[in-house]
């Protein structure tokens, strides 16, 4: 069955059938990430020399420093209450 005939048919389907397929085709596209990651990571993988680094910086006493913002919402939750916005929910007061 080409790609053709199955979206031909997906019209044709209930919205409880459609439901299920999207479940379906939802499922197999996380097993399909699940699979890729696997394989980035894995020995040989294109990313396994990124978990080399990972691991050498993670394993140190001292972490390196990181930078402090003031930037707004942007510069994560732990600060969240220092910042009030009208009613419009943008303009910080």
């Amino acid at each position: 069955m080409s790609l053709a005939e199955i979206k031909d048919a997906v019209t044709e389907l209930s919205p409880k059938e459609l439901a299920e397929l999207a479940a379906f085709i939802q499922a197999q596209d996380k097993l399909a990430w699940d699979r890729e990651i696997e394989e980035d990571f894995s020995p040989g993988g294109k990313h396994h020399g990124a978990l080399a680094k990972i691991d050498a910086v993670t394993s140190q006493e001292d972490w390196p420093e990181f930078p402090v913002f003031d930037g707004g919402p942007t510069d994560g939750a732990l600060h969240h209450d220092k910042y009030i916005y009208d009613e419009a929910g943008g303009n910080r007061r």
